[in-house]
């Protein structure tokens, strides 16, 4: 071999690095030219899905192309990310993720995907603490009532969640072993059908995502017992947290983003994490939130993936704490 065709070599390598290049930018310019289909793995109706097709409204109108909500339960999550993992890796298939997104990764031992590698993360959402509630039937109106109660009631009361690995299904467990209380778990396809079992008393209580309990403890469908953030809603004043009135430091947050298949151009991943952070500064997005009690997180791929990583190593130690395995 001579120098020439090394040289030759290097100015290939050159070119090539070019190209790439070219088409990463030409890709970035022309995104998007069609509509972007965003895939959740819940039903219509629940805590996701409405902060999804509230963004989808401005970012339609920021992007010039439909955004289309997909609603794919079932399996925690899994047949959503599987759908995102296996389309091409274009930005025209994005993944709505929620905490459900960690606990799959955390206590599941197998998917058919890798969590990590299989996706790149976009941005974070919004984050939602979440409120204890039972059936107004119940004579349980603060967070000593409620322990007392079920206590007295061995196994002999349920609650629902949004499946089994969720957020709403964890926590409570978690919550249960500290006291040692015995309920029995009734997992749904999703907050949605929960929450109206929860209502029409075919469970006595629930734990859900403040956006989407609010509008039942307001109307007087459900009480609220406790909230699992660090202070206060400013919605629920007079509801106390769980870390004041039952474990101290207590905090569990329901949260929300965005991602799309590892292999996406890294220029497609900013141009839509910069117009999602730009629609969560939207003034009527905020207030909209805002009503259903729900915090704006944003901020940009680098967080969300190491938001990502401290959660499925946090939710990993509680699942081995609690035997919790999901086959």
């Amino acid at each position: 071999m001579n120098r020439n065709y090394f040289s030759r070599r290097k100015a290939l390598a050159v070119i090539g690095s070019m190209s790439t290049l070219s088409l990463s930018q030409a890709q970035t310019e022309n995104y998007p030219n069609r509509p972007i289909r965003i895939i959740l793995g819940f039903p219509p109706g629940g805590p996701n899905d409405i902060v999804a097709r509230v963004m989808g409204i401005r970012l339609t109108e920021l992007l010039g192309q439909p955004i289309v909500i997909d609603n794919r339960p079932g399996a925690i999550g899994t047949i959503a990310t599987k759908a995102v993992v296996t389309a091409p890796a274009d930005g025209y298939t994005l993944l709505y993720t929620s905490t459900t997104f960690v606990l799959a990764a955390a206590l599941r031992p197998s998917l058919p995907f890798d969590p990590i590698k299989d996706l790149t993360p976009i941005t974070a959402t919004v984050a939602a603490p979440m409120v204890l509630m039972v059936n107004p039937a119940l004579p349980c109106r603060n967070v000593d009532e409620f322990i007392a109660y079920v206590k007295a009631n061995p196994g002999k009361l349920s609650f629902a969640s949004g499946g089994n690995g969720s957020i709403t299904h964890v926590a409570p467990v978690q919550l249960l072993q500290h006291s040692g209380l015995d309920a029995v778990h009734i997992p749904y396809k999703g907050s949605a059908p929960a929450m109206l079992d929860l209502i029409g008393g075919q469970v006595q209580f629930a734990m859900d995502a403040s956006n989407s309990a609010l509008p039942f403890v307001r109307e007087g469908k459900a009480r609220a017992i406790a909230v699992t953030s660090r202070n206060r809603l400013t919605a629920l004043p007079q509801v106390p947290t769980i870390a004041e009135s039952w474990i101290p430091n207590y905090e569990a947050i329901a949260w929300q983003g965005v991602m799309a298949s590892a292999k996406t151009p890294t220029s497609i991943v900013n141009k839509l994490s910069s117009a999602i952070n730009q629609v969560l500064k939207h003034d009527v997005v905020r207030e909209k939130l805002q009503e259903l009690g729900i915090d704006v997180i944003g901020g940009s791929p680098q967080t969300y993936a190491a938001l990502v990583n401290s959660e499925i190593e946090r939710w990993s130690k509680v699942g081995k704490k609690a035997n919790i395995v999901l086959e």
